[in-house]
């Protein structure tokens, strides 16, 4: 796995890798994370628009976490749920 690095890959657009300058002496682990947001939250003014169906972070699956059968207590879908029905 590649250091500071994210790949963003979206269905029928060319992948993009972003490369974050960090110094080795930066204190930059994300090692306690408290709250993680997938999508739009209250923060933004642009609705989003799209499907995320797969999201990593280190070896850590949220999504795959979330849609468990029994989903551990920490990972939790706050707001309305959007389900779309195609006929």
């Amino acid at each position: 796995m590649q250091k500071n690095f994210t790949a963003v890959e979206i269905i029928n657009y060319a992948p993009r890798e972003y490369h974050f300058d960090i110094k080795d002496s930066a204190d930059a682990q994300f090692n306690n994370i408290q709250y993680m947001y997938i999508g739009k939250n209250e923060s933004m003014t642009d609705g989003f628009i799209g499907c995320v169906s797969r999201v990593e972070f280190d070896d850590i699956f949220p999504l795959k976490l979330l849609f468990q059968q029994n989903p551990p207590p920490n990972i939790k879908a706050l707001g309305k749920r959007l389900v779309l029905k195609l006929n």
